[in-house]
């Protein structure tokens, strides 16, 4: 091998700094027993600007190489291998020794004889029809046929277009490719062609490394490679070629990782490009990491007001008999959990879990669980110990124990007046307030004078006059409030 080295520089060939690459790591061909199989491959060099010369040889004597001379910056390389004497199944290995000015490579080879299934396939499949189904169930089958005699004369009956394309794509290296493309060509299946079964991913609130998933449609049949691909660094892919055995059906499902620690502040945007031999399509991926400048506690506090008004307004809807009972409690549920993980020490959620299950009519574990939480109410404030009271007289409907349970709360609510919260409650509790509904009208607008504006009390202040108009003594200014801010709120 040095001395072929020499051979080139003896005649005035140039050392040059850089390097070859090829197209392949491995050359490889399949070649049915007794013929011959041409094959190929592209050398590159390193510098466009300055061309590479010289030879590729090969030491046996079945693997000629028909391009023993190259010069250029972008070569092919063909070779024929001869398989006479070879039986099914026989496979041999070699290596292609390339010499140049850019210095000495050798590239491995394989070759593979096929087993024929040309024998036993002639004679179910004697129609283009035949050999469609064929493909459509054992592809690979399929291709080995395409290359032989018995497959080259059912093109000729079927007319000289087909043989003449036939002709054309059967000449060379065993080619899956061609194969599609004379089905194609021929109309008998239409291109394979792969689409995203969603067009764009979105994550809010990256915190960790996150795992989402890329669905892929595939849409007809034939053989599957498909290459997946992306240039942002945030994005991670489980691998990045995909085969028939990674679709189930006509679906893939390719995890993607988003890295927290390569995401900025605010919206990062990426793209993941899935492409095949004859097109491609981009998934747009938007990651959202929380802005370094807000901090938790602030978020945790935004995030607790965000689901607590959404328990008000789910309870509006409920009291004014636009939502069922079992929508209100999957939505109220949804609400609470979520409260729940951002505080989980908070006793609120717990108590607003209680309440759903009285809903639900799970009493006992309603019962065991307020039981369990009576001793954290120590240093809570006073409307969370009163609403503690009050559900405790849903769970426990003895006349004397909510009348004593309604008398803690009125205790509390004459040492603050101002917790509207305190005064909502004792409209359900309070025996003197629900006396009579005038009565509950004037304990209604001392709230009001004493500004309050919560929807709630509005929404009771409606309630009650819509089932005793009689209350309706004319427009004052509290009365043009009610009804101002109750529209407001659109809970009629």
């Amino acid at each position: 091998m040095r001395r072929l080295e020499e051979q080139i520089l003896t005649e005035k060939y140039r050392r040059i700094e850089g390097k070859l690459t090829f197209s392949v790591r491995l050359a490889e061909l399949s070649v049915a027993p007794g013929e011959a199989a041409e094959g190929a491959f592209t050398i590159f060099a390193s510098q466009e600007e300055i061309p590479a010369q010289g030879y590729v040889l090969t030491k046996d004597e079945r693997m000629e190489c028909k391009t023993e001379w190259f010069n250029g910056v972008q070569e092919k390389i063909v070779y024929r291998f001869c398989a006479d004497g070879l039986q099914e199944g026989d496979s041999l290995q070699g290596q292609f020794l390339i010499v140049s000015d850019y210095g000495e490579y050798t590239l491995p080879w394989k070759v593979t004889v096929r087993r024929e299934a040309a024998a036993g396939i002639a004679g179910k499949v004697s129609t283009l029809a035949g050999f469609t189904e064929l493909a459509r169930t054992d592809w690979k089958t399929a291709v080995q046929f395409f290359y032989s005699k018995p497959f080259a004369e059912i093109c000729k009956k079927e007319g000289e277009k087909t043989w003449l394309l036939y002709r054309g794509l059967s000449a060379g290296y065993y080619n899956s490719s061609n194969v599609e493309t004379f089905l194609e060509e021929n109309g008998c299946k239409q291109a394979l062609t792969f689409t995203a079964a969603k067009p764009e991913i979105q994550v809010k609130d990256v915190q960790e490394t996150v795992r989402e998933e890329l669905q892929i449609l595939k849409n007809g049949w034939g053989p599957v490679s498909l290459k997946v691909q992306t240039e942002d660094d945030f994005l991670f892919l489980e691998k990045n070629r995909i085969g028939e055995d990674d679709f189930l059906g006509n679906l893939c499902r390719l995890p993607v990782y988003i890295s927290e620690e390569k995401l900025h502040d605010g919206k990062n945007f990426g793209t993941v490009t899935v492409s095949w031999s004859r097109g491609s399509f981009l998934v747009g991926v938007t990651a959202t990491r929380r802005k370094t400048g807000l901090s938790a506690e602030t978020e945790k506090k935004s995030r607790q007001k965000k689901y607590t008004i959404r328990l008000t307004e789910l309870y509006l809807k409920l009291r004014a008999k636009q939502i069922d009972l079992a929508d209100w409690q999957e939505k109220v549920r949804e609400c609470v959990e979520e409260l729940a993980v951002l505080d989980r020490k908070s006793i609120v959620p717990k108590l607003f879990s209680a309440q759903l299950l009285l809903t639900e009519n799970k009493t006992e574990e309603a019962g065991w669980m307020l039981k369990q939480l009576r001793p954290m109410l120590e240093g809570e404030s006073p409307a969370v110990v009163s609403y503690y009271l009050y559900l405790t007289t849903l769970y426990d409907k003895r006349e004397e124990y909510v009348k004593r349970a309604a008398a803690r709360v009125e205790e509390i609510y004459t040492r603050y007046p101002e917790e509207w919260r305190i005064a909502w409650l004792m409209l359900f509790l309070s025996h003197e307030i629900n006396r009579s509904t005038y009565r509950k009208w004037q304990f209604l607008q001392e709230q009001f004078q004493k500004g309050c504006v919560s929807p709630l009390l509005y929404q009771e202040a409606v309630l009650l006059l819509n089932a005793d108009p009689a209350l309706l003594t004319g427009l004052d200014p509290i009365v043009r409030r009610v009804f101002s801010l109750w529209r407001t709120e659109r809970a009629f």
